[in-house]
């Protein structure tokens, strides 16, 4: 099985960009919002910080872009589909530059802007998709100023729902099958270790599909909250959450 290249996922994306939101669920209640209260808004809350300047990945039409600047940061928006950042900037805040391009080599798209660097480097269901995720850490260390942080929101490798998507090829999920699989707490670990980071945290969550509408939603949350306090079961959990430090 190969890796996805950055040119196929800019392609998917584009193909996808009109529904994206319908399809992920903010458009709608439903998983999404449930994750989001649950889960998404508590680990933002508590590593996001309140002020600087941040670089946010794979930042899609724009959702936690504007969470972002509505915090108070100044935020640098990539992503690899200009569709995706056209339907972003439907929506902007001035405290928002957009740029296209692969998220990968952040800094081959922003020239200058980047000459300062960035307090924290933030990335939500993207970093998993990456063809050369070692190459992208050693970029994203170079962008980082002195002790600046990666915080990443993002798919987990482990999940047997994960795989059984694979095998059924649910929304095209085979392409990205080598790609999500190194998304896994010792892959991570082992990389951040060879590119200059030292791991903070890391941790594995939900079990609320973000596509799922209200109806199903209802009969899933028992479900998720029985399964995120067993132990070991959040091997399988949907979601891995990761910190990361600049030393």
């Amino acid at each position: 099985m190969s890796q996805l290249s950055p040119n196929e996922t800019r392609d998917y994306y584009d193909s996808n960009a009109s529904m994206y939101d319908h399809k992920t669920g903010f458009s709608r209640k439903g998983g999404q919002h449930y994750n989001y209260a649950r889960y998404y808004a508590p680990f933002l809350e508590r590593e996001v910080p309140r002020s600087g300047e941040v670089l946010e990945l794979g930042c899609g039409t724009g959702f936690y872009s504007r969470w972002l600047a509505q915090r108070g940061l100044s935020v640098c928006a990539v992503d690899i589909s200009s569709k995706m950042i056209e339907l972003a900037r439907q929506n902007a805040s001035e405290r928002i530059e957009w740029f296209v391009g692969n998220c990968e080599d952040p800094g081959a798209i922003l020239g200058e802007r980047a000459a300062g660097g960035f307090d924290a480097i933030i990335g939500i269901n993207t970093f998993s998709y990456y063809a050369n995720k070692l190459t992208a850490l050693e970029n994203y260390h170079r962008l980082l100023r002195p002790d600046g942080r990666l915080i990443m929101l993002d798919m987990n490798g482990t999940s047997l729902t994960q795989h059984l998507a694979y095998l059924l090829n649910h929304r095209g999920a085979r392409r990205f099958a080598k790609n999500i699989n190194q998304s896994t707490p010792g892959t991570l670990a082992s990389m951040l270790a060879q590119t200059g980071f030292r791991s903070e945290s890391m941790k594995r969550a939900t079990f609320m599909p973000n596509e799922v509408g209200p109806r199903r939603e209802k009969w899933l949350m028992p479900i998720d909250r029985l399964l995120s306090v067993l132990p070991w079961v959040d091997v399988f959990a949907f979601r891995i959450y990761w910190v990361a430090r600049k030393v």
